[in-house]
């Protein structure tokens, strides 16, 4: 992901499990445990979920949020400000897209769903 196509510009990478941010003429390692802000850029905002459990985001109009730094495949409970809980699956890469009200803050509440039981 690209804040733009410019020389200047800055991007977020996740390749082979690592997360990387280049910005300032270098790249350097995002480390998905420390809990930050979430990242903006230009045609989206990127939380760091691996420990985080709760962001506040401005979605623009044509961005996208996602959440990166999951568990691959588990199924998470997201709850956005005013909106009804719902369900996501993370993709194999521990990745979920989330959609928030556009051009206000809201906030962003994820959990791992809870196990379910056997059926018997």
């Amino acid at each position: 992901m690209r804040s733009s196509w410019d020389d200047s510009a800055r991007w977020f990478g996740y390749f082979d499990g690592v997360m990387q941010m280049f910005e300032d003429g270098r790249a350097t390692i995002v480390n998905p445990q420390a809990a930050g802000p979430p990242i903006g850029m230009e045609e989206a905002v990127i939380c760091l979920g691996q420990t985080a459990r709760k962001f506040r985001v401005k979605q623009e109009e044509g961005e996208a949020v996602f959440i990166v730094g999951l568990e691959p495949r588990r199924v998470y409970l997201i709850e956005v400000d005013d909106e009804e809980m719902f369900e996501a699956t993370a993709d194999p890469g521990g990745i979920v897209e989330v959609e928030t009200p556009k051009g206000k803050e809201s906030g962003i509440r994820i959990n791992p769903a809870p196990a379910t039981a056997p059926a018997r």
